[in-house]
């Protein structure tokens, strides 16, 4: 068989962390894929938001991130250039776009795809950008756009990647037409058990990661905590993308009982989002709506139930006594959850924790992400000897 070569075009990959789920998903998928494809990735030198390139990372060549895996981290202009070098002389079987409105990782590699490397598989990932929620802003450039790839023939060679039924709809809706294949995001491998708590358990921790953003809700997370009669904390993990929203954020944190206290913590690594996912009680996110929802998935594969709303793909938590997935027609749902949890006691806390990370546990041992992903890239199947299973040891 001769060697197997993807290159994915993102805005973001490690040692980024600002762009969260994205990020955590290109990089379990590059590790899923390295051993039997050679993987590249060409993605930009500064993180979200970030005016400064990383530190002590190569620019504009291709370094080796981790076996069987390069990255080029590169400016706009670069990576459009380097793009067009890399069709002539890495000559990937598959190209895998990660975003609708990308200039650099989107519009302009489907601009050349479309007048070269026609046995190319091109797989493109919307990212929940094709979502209303998401459309609606800045919808006055968002969606004529994205009539304007679908008019002007660029997406005709397409295979969309849906990661929910929803985003399955969300494409159809577009781009009538186009195959799609429905396969969730390559997420985190679960802990085989429940960890030791960290710090005494008479406060009620809970923790908000995301973006301080509109979409997130996080001014909801807040609210919920209004009604509280005991201690609690609540650590709210992610970059604030809009000044005034966090301004509206503290305003409320500050009228809340003087019990409750918030700590706005900003944008935090992988390792010390992950310490205190597994010391929280609950992890609050009444999300206007997650593609997959890494966050989500994380809480739950420490063992931290979540308290969601029902906008996302991880719904009927309850049954499964993993958490709540509630309603945003009900915000004061979240409230009273919030205290029914307060009121639990460590057993009953305990059954919760179970729960979670039963419940991520069941979702890995559902899929086979190896194979799934060398077939919507390659069109084919492993070799089906388990080799996609997670192995909880390199967590």
């Amino acid at each position: 068989m001769s060697e197997r070569r993807l290159l994915i075009c993102a805005d973001w990959f490690a040692p980024g962390v600002r762009a969260g789920g994205p990020i955590r998903s290109l990089v379990n998928l590059s590790q899923l894929l390295a051993a039997d494809v050679r993987v590249r990735v060409l993605t930009s030198c500064r993180d979200l938001g970030e005016a400064a390139p990383y530190p002590g990372i190569p620019l504009d060549t291709w370094t080796s991130w981790q076996p069987g895996i390069e990255v080029y981290y590169g400016t706009e202009l670069s990576r459009r250039a380097e793009f067009s070098r890399s069709l002539a002389t890495f000559q990937p079987q598959a190209v895998y776009l990660n975003s609708m409105f990308s200039t650099a990782g989107t519009i302009w590699p489907l601009v050349r795809l479309m007048t070269t490397a026609a046995r190319t598989r091109v797989v493109l990932a919307p990212r929940g950008m094709l979502k209303p929620t998401a459309l609606d802003r800045k919808g006055w450039k968002k969606k004529p756009l994205v009539r304007l790839l679908r008019l002007a023939g660029l997406t005709r060679r397409v295979v969309f990647h849906a990661s929910s039924p929803e985003e399955i709809q969300e494409v159809g809706h577009w781009f009538p037409g186009n195959t799609v294949a429905h396969l969730p995001m390559v997420p985190q491998c679960p802990l085989e058990q429940i960890p030791e708590r960290i710090g005494p358990g008479d406060v009620l921790k809970l923790c908000c990661v995301g973006r301080v953003h509109p979409i997130k809700n996080v001014h909801l997370a807040l609210n919920a905590l209004q009604q509280l009669t005991v201690p609690a904390v609540l650590r709210v993990l992610g970059p604030a993308e809009d000044p005034v929203y966090l301004d509206q954020c503290r305003r409320i944190a500050e009228a809340l009982p003087k019990q409750v206290q918030v700590e706005f913590c900003g944008t935090q690594s992988e390792a010390e989002v992950r310490r205190i996912l597994i010391e929280s009680d609950a992890m609050i996110l009444p999300t206007q709506g997650e593609n997959f929802g890494h966050a989500i998935f994380e809480s739950l594969a420490v063992g931290t139930p979540v308290i969601i709303s029902d906008c996302t793909i991880w719904r009927d938590l309850a049954r499964q006594e993993a958490g709540w997935d509630l309603p945003l027609t009900s915000p004061e749902a979240f409230g009273q959850v919030v205290v029914r949890l307060s009121g639990m006691s460590q057993a009953q806390r305990l059954r919760l924790r179970q729960g979670a990370l039963r419940l991520a546990q069941g979702f890995v041992a559902a899929h086979r992400f190896r194979e799934d992903y060398l077939k919507l890239f390659f069109d084919e199947f492993g070799a089906g000897d388990g080799s996609d299973r997670c192995d909880p040891a390199a967590v």
